[in-house]
């Protein structure tokens, strides 16, 4: 690995396949199969360290688990103080595993479940199908919002682990509000030494493009940022995945 040159100010891409390639070797250096990790912060720490390592690819930081700031601001939208009505309960906000930001804005969510049980179990497919999309939907929303722009070029981007298999996730708004989810294959991590050649290069390569993407959204935030705006009425409808719903009206029994 010495023979390879990456410096991490030069040439941070390189920099970071050289170390994620080596880092990932040396988790077989005691055994010949990798160890099972016994939490999830563990299986993202260990086995799936490079991603958190690969947020300056793109120009953003990683963040673990932390209230989702778009999906609280969009659930307590309606909430109000009035001086007869009564103050209505604060939501709870979904929580990522692992975050992207750009500045305060979240660009990328990543879910990690400890085991793997298969694509169609049931908390792979309501991260996938359900928590995820709604998070990066309110990534935009929240960046509609502050910026008052169109959401053409922007995209936000997320990950499903189930122990040792991932899926990527990209979610682009090319027909208005209209979210558009692509997902990748699901890949497989390495189990032992002999498979690191076939198995981990598709996996960097995911993530790699995953962060080629946050970095052009990342330009784009700041192009618009270099252009001076005093006031922008454009009226844009660009609604979240979900409208909070009205509190349910409690029926209490009587007691006979």
């Amino acid at each position: 690995m010495d023979t390879v040159i990456a410096d991490p100010v030069d040439h941070p891409e390189k920099f970071w396949l050289k170390q994620s390639i080596l880092n990932y070797a040396l988790l077989f250096v005691d055994e010949c199969k990798l160890d099972s990790p016994e939490t999830e912060q563990d299986l993202l720490d260990n086995v799936y360290g490079f991603i958190k390592k690969s947020s300056r690819l793109s120009g953003t930081t990683a963040y673990g688990a932390k209230q989702n700031q778009a999906a609280s601001e969009n659930k307590n939208s309606a909430r109000s103080i009035g001086s007869s009505s009564k103050v209505v309960r604060k939501y709870a906000a979904e929580n990522a595993d692992l975050t992207f930001r750009y500045l305060s804005h979240e660009l990328f969510c990543l879910e990690v479940g400890l085991y793997d049980h298969g694509p169609n179990d049931t908390k792979e497919m309501n991260e996938s199908s359900i928590k995820s999309p709604i998070m990066m939907k309110n990534f935009c929303t929240r960046l509609i919002s502050q910026y008052r722009i169109k959401p053409t070029n922007i995209r936000m981007m997320g990950a499903i682990i189930s122990g040792l298999s991932i899926t990527g996730m990209g979610m682009s708004f090319n027909n208005g509000s209209v979210a558009l989810l692509s997902s990748s294959n699901r890949l497989h991590m390495p189990e032992s030494v002999a498979e690191i050649p076939r198995l981990l290069p598709p996996i960097l390569n995911l993530i790699y493009n995953i962060n080629r993407m946050l970095k052009c959204t990342v330009e784009e935030l700041k192009n618009i940022n270099s252009s001076v705006c005093i006031e922008n009425d454009m009226d844009l409808y660009f609604p979240p995945c979900f409208v909070p719903a009205a509190a349910a009206t409690i029926i209490k029994k009587r007691r006979i």
